[in-house]
């Protein structure tokens, strides 16, 4: 029985300090605006919110009415804790909606 209890504890420990060195720390994205939208392109300006120690990397993405992938794109952000960047994600048809479903570390 205690046996069982240190190698919980112990992997508790383990898993705890991977995921703090690997793990994905909070980069939190908001779609402020979009400026432009055609047949072939749409312009966005976002925000991503962080701890500012490391730069990110989000994904962009755009739906057709239907729901189909029309564009996406990695797209590099800077540090800081509040970034605000406008990107023009180019698309194979009219986006419907445009949507950040994650940010990462980069």
């Amino acid at each position: 029985m205690l046996v069982g209890a240190l190698v919980m504890v112990a992997s508790a420990g383990i898993g705890y300090r991977l995921y703090k060195q690997y793990g994905d720390p909070e980069h939190s994205p908001r779609i402020l605006s979009e400026s432009e939208r055609t047949a072939d392109h749409v312009t966005i300006r976002f925000e991503v919110r962080s701890d500012g120690n490391n730069p990110s990397v989000c994904i962009v993405r755009a739906r057709a009415q239907d729901g189909l992938v029309v564009g996406s794109a990695e797209v590099p952000v800077p540090a800081g804790k509040r970034i605000v960047q406008t990107y023009t994600l180019v698309t194979r048809e009219r986006a419907f909606v445009v949507d950040i479903p994650k940010c990462r570390a980069a």
